[in-house]
């Protein structure tokens, strides 16, 4: 009996108080807490047992019943809850069970595995994946695109990759060495190509050609020549 006793004293110094049914050992703070009376602790959410053990309310979980339980499905690490059956979400996720991230602000075309992450959907770059990826072949410098795939040319260039020159507008019988550019083809002359260069003995005046190396004769020099056929056959009659 002694010996019982001093065990007894033993568990209460450490806290643990013998029930005088069935001996029983309750934690002391457990039976503290059923020594103060649930209306004056607001935050108590429990009931005490006639064996002096906490019983927590439907809802509650915990040593002292302090912690609620969240909406079943809810994210262990990414929501949590203050009272019973709610599901809040942690910076970075929402959704009815907090399990969706939040992409990163900004991201256009990309989505998340973790919060503000912004992971580019094919054919997208950039950090906010707001650049479009252009064809393959497309030239890194003279095209750009407006979506995927795209390869469209800046000012001065041509051609499906944009690796060619544009001529300038207007260029008739020219080419280009770069952009914008109007060099004459052998034969031709005058700002846009436009003007034939005719043969070294057409008469600058009286003569004129449409293709390079001819020489045609004026509307004038027809008129004058005419006038002077007419007047030597009228002198002969």
């Amino acid at each position: 009996m002694l010996t019982m006793k001093l065990n007894i004293t033993v568990l209460v110094i450490l806290g643990i108080v013998v029930s005088a049914r069935g001996g029983k050992f309750v934690p002391k703070w457990k039976k503290q807490a059923c020594e103060v009376p649930t209306y004056r602790n607001e935050q108590s959410h429990y009931v005490c047992t006639d064996d002096g053990e906490v019983k927590c309310l439907p809802g509650w979980t915990g040593d002292v019943c302090d912690v609620p339980i969240c909406r079943p499905g809810c994210d262990p690490l990414q929501g949590y809850c203050n009272r019973p059956g709610e599901c809040l979400c942690k910076l970075g996720f929402y959704g009815e069970k907090c399990n969706k991230c939040i992409p990163l602000p900004g991201c256009q075309h990309g989505y998340c595995n973790t919060s503000f992450e912004c992971i580019c959907q094919e054919g997208w770059d950039g950090l906010f994946c707001s650049e479009p990826t252009c064809r393959q072949d497309c030239h890194l410098t003279r095209g750009y695109c407006d979506n995927p795939g795209e390869c469209k040319c800046r000012i001065g260039w041509a051609g499906r990759t944009c690796k060619d020159c544009q001529v300038l507008p207007g260029c008739v019988h020219g080419y280009c060495d770069k952009p914008l550019e109007c060099k004459c083809k052998p034969g031709y002359t005058g700002l846009l190509c436009q003007n034939p260069i005719c043969s070294k003995t057409c008469h600058k005046e009286r003569g004129y050609c449409r293709k390079p190396g001819e020489c045609r004769k004026s509307d004038a020099t027809r008129i004058i020549n005419l006038r002077a056929d007419l007047l030597v056959a009228h002198t002969l009659s």
